[in-house]
């Protein structure tokens, strides 16, 4: 099977373009024809995986089985039907595919298994839980509201850090232009006069960073890629957390997000008829956080050997008490997925909460703290030059 880019007229005389599967040129135009088209060009597309699956494409694609679905579609007949709709678009390559796939006898999940690295692999998880549960339409509203919750609360994060990191620029663009520019084209002008100790300190500053440029440079670099190399590694990324699960609103934000991913999902493999400690091994997986990881992986070893997970998971510091009740409460009830459910929502809620009371701390603090950085580099350059006034 191959993939064709095409340009045609219709009867009304409009050209247009897009993408039809056929084993061979032949028979693409001959596809084409039965829907009273005229081919003009027709170019064998090489490759299957032209462009990356986005976030919102997979949104649209889980957003449209969902409805086609729930509409009585088999799976099959629901992405020819998504196929036929995007035969115009860019999508086209992506639901040709996955129906060539299921036709051929792959499960919806392992027609994935090439875009996999594209997206976040918890969608995978759900997808992989949902067809063997025999759930797919509920598996699918599930990835709907969860894709759009995380879309929502990366939206709001974006717009709460764009006026920090406006100070923040700025403040280094107006240092660049004094250390680099303002203050070596005064130096002479300021050496004339007794200069204090603040003006001679951020004369040695200027005169190291602009007579050392490379290797200031090169120290930047390779600091940056130092820290990004260790904290990209486990062992990293568990450092780094654990500093942050002791700093109280860091630790606050660290639990609340990790916790209320682990909790949703869980709640949804859980209502998919998973088994609880297949479910609790998949949910630990989009916690983002190495250390709970590995909390819940210990919980999971306890587990099979008979004993609770709010047992478990009362052994360590970090977990806190509401979310160990809740799982007890879980546990007796026989009702842990509702449980779960619940406690993502209170979770999600505090992390929003959180995120608010941390931005609104840091806004003023940055702004005090680069408006000290400003005034110091001012002071030193203003302080001799209102000296020499006065001495005229």
């Amino acid at each position: 099977m191959g993939y064709y880019k095409y340009r045609c007229v219709n009867d009304s005389g409009r050209i247009l373009k897009g993408i039809v599967s056929a084993d061979s040129e032949e028979m693409a135009s001959a596809e084409l024809k039965e829907l009273n088209l005229t081919p003009i060009a027709l170019t064998l597309v090489k490759k299957m995986r032209e462009r990356k699956i986005k976030t919102k494409d997979f949104l649209t694609f889980v957003t449209d089985m969902h409805t086609l679905m729930q509409a009585g579609l088999p799976i099959y007949e629901a992405l020819i039907t998504l196929e036929e709709k995007y035969r115009s678009g860019r999508l086209y390559l992506l639901y040709a595919h996955l129906a060539q796939k299921v036709k051929s006898g792959d499960s919806l999940s392992q027609a994935f298994d090439q875009y996999d690295a594209n997206f976040d692999p918890v969608y995978m998880t759900m997808l992989e839980a949902g067809e063997e549960s025999g759930s797919l339409e509920r598996c699918f509203k599930a990835l709907e509201v969860l894709i759009e919750r995380r879309q929502s609360m990366s939206s709001k994060l974006i717009a709460s850090l764009l006026y920090p990191l406006f100070l923040t620029g700025f403040c280094l663009l107006i240092s660049f232009v004094m250390f680099f520019y303002l203050i070596p084209t005064m130096k002479e002008l300021l050496l004339e006069r007794d200069l204090n100790g603040l003006t001679r300190l951020v004369i040695s500053i200027s005169d190291f960073l602009v007579g050392n440029q490379v290797i200031v440079l090169l120290s930047v670099i390779t600091v940056v890629l130092t820290f990004s190399v260790f904290f990209s590694r486990a062992g990293g990324k568990m450092l780094l957390q654990k500093l942050g699960m002791r700093l109280p609103l860091f630790s606050l934000l660290l639990k609340t997000a990790s916790l209320s991913r682990f909790c949703l999902v869980l709640s949804v493999l859980l209502k998919g008829g998973i088994d609880f400690v297949r479910a609790l091994d998949l949910s630990k997986n989009v916690m983002k956080n190495v250390y709970f990881e590995r909390v819940i992986a210990r919980a999971k070893e306890g587990i099979i050997q008979g004993r609770k997970l709010s047992e478990e998971l009362k052994k360590d510091p970090f977990i806190p008490s509401l979310f160990i009740r809740v799982t007890q409460v879980g546990e007796e009830s026989g009702e842990m997925a509702m449980m779960m459910e619940k406690l993502g929502n209170i979770y999600e809620k505090e992390l929003s909460k959180t995120l608010h009371s941390l931005i609104a701390l840091i806004q003023p603090l940055l702004l005090v703290i680069l408006g000290i950085i400003v005034a110091i580099i001012l002071l030193s350059i203003l302080l001799p030059l209102s000296d020499m006034n006065v001495a005229m």
